[in-house]
């Protein structure tokens, strides 16, 4: 039996989705890490190696999550998230969008340059950030979903080695083309250089387009990630961006530091 109440699989000791949940609401928290529990479920589906069988279990989650709300799953998890689902319109559509971007990387469909890539940023991550608003009874504005985006895109930056390997198309085509290699020769060790390089640009691009708010004092969970997220980019930054061999993270004692 899976175990959904905090802290589970999705938000063990010491990781973000830990430190974003820890201090909210006693409440909020099981919910919250409900929703981090379905976003690794999710994030799993990329391993499973056929597309087709992938794309099935997409489908039945989104099935069972939208169940009628005098109807119940067999899932534990998805009759937490059904109940999330029925909360309101917003909820809905924002499952609806997450799971719809989900879908796309299991088609395997790439980019074609930094705008769509970055509207798939607020697809996935714009979405999820409206649902931990929604789970934390905060009003869901378009800044939510400009946060949102940010957050995915640093945690696609991080994942970016392994996400390539699973043959997960993130990267914008018009930029690998612009520095003419294609996303299997960014694995040789190599090509750091020009790694580095490609990312600053397309940091450089998406900042230049995004709509990102300035950090604020407030202590919600999102607020919490948005903060954890982006003293990891400068993490990222300074490592010189070479996560195609490793995953880089905090340390959990920083994270605890970010987040209390």
């Amino acid at each position: 039996m899976i175990e959904t109440k905090f802290p589970n699989h999705a938000t063990p000791t010491g990781s973000t989705p830990y430190y974003v949940i820890r201090f909210s609401q006693a409440d909020q928290q099981d919910n919250l890490a409900a929703l981090f529990l379905f976003k690794e479920e999710m994030e799993k589906l990329y391993v499973v190696s056929d597309p087709g069988v992938a794309r099935i279990k997409l489908q039945w989650w989104l099935e069972q999550i939208s169940l009628p709300a005098d109807s119940s799953s067999e899932h534990p998890l998805a009759n937490i998230l059904g109940f999330i689902f029925h909360q309101s319109d917003a909820a809905q559509q924002a499952f609806k969008t997450y799971v719809a971007e989900i879908d796309r990387h299991l088609h395997r469909q790439a980019y074609a340059d930094v705008a769509e890539m970055w509207q798939g940023c607020i697809n996935s991550g714009g979405s999820f950030a409206a649902l931990i608003e929604l789970v934390s009874g905060n009003p869901v504005t378009a800044q939510t979903a400009q946060v949102g985006a940010w957050i995915a895109f640093i945690e696609w930056l991080q994942n970016l080695g392994q996400n390539i390997r699973l043959n997960v198309n993130l990267l914008p085509m018009s930029l690998l083309q612009h520095f003419k290699i294609n996303q299997n020769a960014l694995l040789q060790q190599d090509n750091q250089d020009i790694i580095e390089t490609l990312i600053l640009d397309l940091v450089s691009e998406v900042e230049s387009i995004a709509d990102i708010p300035a950090l604020s004092r407030d202590k919600t969970p999102l607020t919490k990630y948005f903060k954890l997220r982006n003293k990891l980019l400068k993490l990222l930054e300074n490592e010189s961006y070479a996560v195609m061999q490793q995953r880089i993270s905090l340390t959990p004692f920083r994270k605890l530091w970010l987040a209390f």
